[in-house]
């Protein structure tokens, strides 16, 4: 009951986070053209005039790429089921049944990059691991192991996903812009449940790949000269029989470009997913595993020599 409920909360919070980068490329698309930079003014003045007025031609230049490289808290929750071949898995949850804990810090990288005016390539690689030794409060059926009641167990989960993404823009202003996106989403999914403190070590582990494509918006606005405002979205789901996976990801960035091109980015990642079942290999159950991340990374961007100019950006 209490895991339906979690799934039901999981899904608010997913159409809540829609709601919020629509109405974000709302913004985008009214206020990017209202907020008008003015050549004569001090750097970072800006004068509002008529919504929606004809580009002026001053546009803020676009980095050849970014580079992101940092690290993320992250806070991870979910559970697993992984069933035997003449008995189904015990359904159990990562915090409540195996004491994960709360939080992690993991590595963070990202990559942007520039083809054309309308056309980028962008890259996402993201690893979390949570582990934990408990006491079971009940029976744990872990494939075709069976681990009883207070037995002590080590019990691991790891996620590994890259994303790489091709990024058509279809509205440019002068400010920022936004596009569609398609790609390409790997994930690697690891779980692992031990036996701790027996003579005979009982060992089951659960290793699984998918490969499935994603789809997505990609929009990027210029606050002032050295402040980016960037959002990701990309979602991917498919249910057939009894196959069902579902991929969500929403990844605003807010950039601070601190010494010309070198400055701190702050992002926040909500990522879900859910798999259950896997028809090109042997895993049957169901994984669920939803995160928020809070990264403060190093970014770089280049630019081409003649965007260089202060009063052009």
């Amino acid at each position: 009951m209490l895991i339906q409920e979690s799934d039901h909360l999981c899904r608010r919070q997913l159409y809540r986070l829609m709601k919020y980068f629509i109405l974000l490329l709302l913004i985008i698309r009214f206020t990017g053209p209202a907020l008008a930079f003015d050549p004569d003014k001090p750097a970072g003045h800006y004068q509002i005039e008529e919504l929606c007025r004809p580009d002026s031609g001053q546009r803020f230049p676009t980095p050849l790429f970014t580079f992101y490289m940092g690290v993320s808290l992250v806070f991870i929750n979910g559970h697993n089921q992984l069933n035997g071949p003449s008995a189904a898995g015990t359904r159990y949850h990562f915090r409540d049944d195996l004491h994960f804990p709360s939080y992690r810090l993991v590595p963070r990288f990202n990559l942007f990059i520039k083809l054309s005016e309308s056309n980028r390539l962008l890259f996402s690689v993201y690893n979390i691991q949570n582990s934990a030794n408990t006491t079971l409060r009940h029976d744990l059926q872990f494939g075709n192991l069976f681990f009883p009641a207070n037995g002590e167990v080590s019990a691991r989960t790891r996620l590994r996903s890259a994303l790489i993404g091709y990024n058509h823009v279809f509205m440019n202003r002068e400010r920022g812009d936004l596009g569609f996106m398609i790609g390409l989403s790997g994930i690697h999914f690891q779980n692992e449940v031990r036996t701790r403190n027996q003579p005979e070590l009982i060992r089951k582990t659960d290793s699984n790949w998918l490969l499935l494509p994603t789809i997505g918006l990609a929009s990027g606005m210029y606050i002032k000269r050295d402040i980016y405002v960037r959002g990701i979205i990309d979602y991917f789901s498919m249910g057939m029989k009894q196959y069902d996976f579902t991929i969500f990801n929403f990844k605003p960035t807010i950039e601070f470009y601190l010494y010309k091109n070198l400055g701190l980015a702050l992002r926040y990642h909500y990522s879900y997913n859910r798999i259950s079942q896997i028809p090109w290999s042997n895993y049957h159950g169901e994984i669920k595993l939803h995160s928020h991340a809070f990264s403060v990374v190093l970014c770089y961007r280049m630019l081409k020599k003649k965007d260089r100019i202060n009063h052009v950006y």
